[in-house]
């Protein structure tokens, strides 16, 4: 199961179309705060005050209603977002410094000063997993897009990238050739290659299987911040503790944009749609970039120490945020077989319709009728279906 995140959006203009679809994100920072934003207007909805230390990291469920943060003070917290309620506290072994959801939003990786990385349930908080390895804290995790692996990355007397299998916490692979910590990673979304930026100042993109590896370019400083384009994985954004942004093409690796945070760029994330940027600095802000030109569209000032991590809401970004749960149905004008489907799909529409990835990404429409879909190559996980004013989510079961 793999989920896709591409968006399809009419989004030209920053002052018209983007900014009224209501985009949030969610901030980390040193100074044991979170923060909820809405990008429109630049406003804090929600400060999330539970940790007693530095906040690390964050990241968002795939239904776009909870919030995962990790912190120095050993805690993993689960927030939901529309009330600011805490829906799990999680006691973790050692300060949190990375930490991931899978695409069905059902677990969390975790990992830091304890040397390990963890698998917990997102249901109850409990511990399902423990992957031993490494031989230095982890600075960064990372589920593949299907769920199904994993990759993390250790500190500065290992400097290794370790590839796992989710299901049973084998090590598959250990990739080495770093010549500093691993501070941050990204899978592509075919999930066969990966990126890497380190202390070395490489910015390097990875096979998964055979570990060969390229060096797209040496900063001038530790690489804090990458992530693929989520519309074209041929695009790569990372920044540097000199606060340099770049944007690269790959595979020519050329440069097709440079800009600058202002301070060390800490986290960087992609709006769905893959035209937008944010990036968190040592200078306490936010920026939000159009990545047609790097112009700085709007900075958000808030926190009173550095942003360690920035998270776009993929949902409410799109707008699909008010769809039901798979176990309920419309009421009218869409109708789907009540059970998860594996390789085929039932469908009764009283209007037509399209089907999207979790995203956005449309995958096909559909005229007014019933139909029965051959999903056997669908590799998403999750789905949303939108037929007249109504969205419903459905969950493909591998």
């Amino acid at each position: 199961m793999k989920k896709i995140l591409l968006v399809i959006t009419s989004v030209i203009l920053i002052s018209t179309n983007f900014l009224s679809s209501e985009g949030y994100f969610i901030s980390t920072s040193a100074d044991h705060t979170a923060k909820y934003w809405k990008i429109s207007d630049g406003t804090c909805i929600l400060t999330f005050a539970n940790h007693s230390n530095q906040v690390a990291c964050a990241a968002i469920s795939p239904d776009g209603f909870y919030a995962l943060t990790g912190g120095v003070d050993s805690k993993l917290f689960y927030w939901d977002l529309r009330t600011g309620e805490i829906k799990l506290n999680i006691d973790h072994p050692g300060g949190v410094i990375t930490d991931d959801i899978n695409p069905e939003g059902t677990f969390c990786l975790s990992g830091g000063f304890s040397l390990n990385a963890y698998l917990w349930s997102l249901t109850d908080g409990s511990l399902i997993r423990v992957f031993v390895g490494h031989k230095d804290e982890i600075e960064t995790v990372v589920f593949s897009p299907d769920g199904q692996y994993m990759l993390s990355g250790s500190w500065i007397t290992e400097k290794a990238i370790k590839y796992w299998r989710v299901s049973d916490g084998a090590c598959i692979r250990t990739f080495t050739g770093n010549d500093g910590a691993i501070r941050k990673l990204d899978f592509s979304l075919d999930g066969y290659h990966f990126i890497s930026g380190s202390n070395d100042m490489k910015l390097k993109y990875w096979r998964v299987d055979n570990g060969m590896n390229v060096t797209i370019y040496r900063y001038d400083n530790t690489v804090g911040a990458l992530c693929f384009n989520p519309k074209d994985n041929n695009y790569i954004l990372a920044g540097s503790y000199s606060g340099e942004i770049k944007y690269w093409k790959w595979p020519e690796r050329s440069c097709i944009l440079t800009f600058n945070h202002g301070s060390s760029c800490n986290s960087l994330d992609f709006s769905p749609d893959g035209k937008y940027a944010i990036s968190g600095g040592s200078d306490n802000n936010i920026k939000f970039w159009d990545m047609s030109n790097g112009t700085c569209l709007r900075t958000f000032s808030g926190h009173t120490q550095p942003v360690t991590c920035v998270k776009i809401n993929p949902v409410n970004f799109t707008g699909f945020n008010n769809y039901n749960s798979s176990s309920s149905l419309p009421s009218h004008s869409l109708s789907i077989s009540p059970n998860p489907f594996s390789s085929r799909l039932s469908l009764s529409l009283l209007s037509s319709g399209s089907i999207y990835s979790l995203a956005g990404q449309l995958i096909m429409k559909l005229d007014k009728g019933k139909h029965s879909l051959d999903t056997s190559k669908w590799r998403e996980g999750v789905y949303i279906v939108k037929a007249g004013k109504e969205c419903k989510k459905i969950v493909k079961i591998k």
